[in-house]
C-alpha cells in the first residue's frame, strides 16, 4: 500500500468500528477491536483480535492481517 507517511493533520479522520471508544487497557485482554483512520482519499484499517497488537489490515485483499 503507498500510503502517507504523516497522518497527523486537521484533516485526518478516524472511525471506530462497532464501538463508541478504544479500550486499551490497562487490562491485558481486551475485546475485538478495528480503527479506520483516513486521510484525503486515502484509508488505513488497523484491527485487534483483544490479544495481539493492533496489525494493519489490507482491505482489498479478504481483510487479511499483515504483520
Amino acid at each position: 500500500l503507498d500510503l502517507p507517511q504523516r497522518w497527523l493533520s486537521a484533516d485526518t479522520g478516524a472511525e471506530i468500528i462497532g464501538a463508541r471508544s478504544v479500550v486499551l487497557g490497562p487490562e491485558p485482554l481486551i475485546g475485538a477491536q478495528r480503527i479506520v483512520l483516513r486521510l484525503e482519499a486515502k484509508s488505513l484499517t488497523l484491527t485487534t483480535d483483544g490479544l495481539g497488537p493492533f496489525v494493519v489490515v489490507d482491505t482489498e485483499t479478504a481483510a487479511v492481517p499483515r504483520s
